[in-house]
């Protein structure tokens, strides 16, 4: 049997010494596609989710529809540290959103509507 994983991309957080600057340069120059997506693709990078792949962009102020042979190596830079950032971030939290930085957009998204949450 083989595992349906196989054809997964590294991890972000167990595979940071593969997912370096100069390789996600090579794959984001490798595809035209948006940014997000490239990012949500499993077979590209595993693990990125949605609310992964929009903090990632916030985090990094890339808007999701770039498309990603279009990103500056200063775009690059800022989105591979964000990749690292949030991943890692998230992980070490154990995934616990009430203990989520306070300046996320996860926190704004998910606090709307909710008594007590800022306008």
């Amino acid at each position: 049997k083989i595992s349906p994983l196989v054809d997964n991309g590294p991890d972000p957080v167990i595979d940071r010494d593969l997912i370096t600057e100069e390789w996600l340069k090579k794959l984001c120059r490798s595809k035209k596609t948006a940014i997000k997506a490239l990012l949500l693709n499993q077979a590209n990078i595993s693990g990125i989710g949605n609310w992964v792949g929009d903090e990632i962009m916030y985090n990094a102020k890339i808007h999701p529809e770039q498309i990603s042979n279009t990103l500056s190596d200063d775009q690059i830079r800022q989105l591979h540290k964000s990749i690292d950032y949030v991943c890692k971030m998230a992980c070490d939290l154990l995934g616990d959103s009430d203990r989520f930085p306070e300046d996320w957009l996860f926190k704004h998204r998910w606090g709307k509507g909710k008594k007590g949450a800022p306008k």
